[in-house]
This record gives structure tokens, sequence and C-alpha cells, in this order.
């Protein structure tokens, strides 16, 4: 249907941007800041990325590609935020630099 096309079409432009990218395309060029894309995109992504982080499963390797094309199929999304932001970023914060500590000492 020419609506879902369009949805996805949207979608792919504010999330991955366009095909799979290669080596010299630019990933996250398109991000934008859309209604339900921060709760159900963005933080979905974070919350998938300090996992691995946790779980020592992270590699640069990672196929974030993979991980954000479904995204970008029509479905419905939420505009509520049900985290506390400020909570949130200090999370990640501890865990990027555990992280960066760990590359640094491998």
């Amino acid at each position: 249907e020419e609506k879902d096309l369009c949805e996805e079409n949207a979608r792919t432009l504010i999330t991955v941007w366009s095909d799979r990218p290669t080596e010299w395309q630019l990933p996250d060029y398109a991000s934008r800041d859309w209604g339900g894309i921060l709760a159900e995109y963005h933080y979905k992504r974070w919350e998938h990325f300090i996992e691995m982080l946790r779980t020592n499963r992270y590699t640069e390797e990672y196929d974030w590609y993979a991980y954000e094309l479904p995204y970008t199929k029509p479905q419905p999304y939420t505009t509520e935020l049900n985290a506390d932001a400020g909570e949130t970023v200090r999370r990640i914060l501890e865990l990027v630099d555990n992280w960066a500590e760990k590359k640094s000492t491998t």
C-alpha cells in the first residue's frame, strides 16, 4: 500500500538513511528527532548497546544496520517516555567509561 511505503521511506530517512552502509557511507547520517523516535528507536538502540557492553558482547564490527532495519517498517509507536533521562545518561556514561577502560588495557 502506498501509505505504508511512504512511512517506510520516512522511517528509513530518519534512521538508517539508505541501504546497508559501505565503508565510505556515514552511518547515522540522517539521525533526527521525530515523534516517537527517541523512545522507540534511539532509546532501544542505546539499551541494546548498554546490554552488550554489560555482558561483554560488543565488538566494533557489530551489524547495527541489521539491528536498526526493522524500525524502518510501518508500525505503531508511542510518544511517551517512561524513563528518567538523567539516570539513563549516567548509566550510559558509566558503562561506556568501563568499556573504554577495559579496551585500553587489552
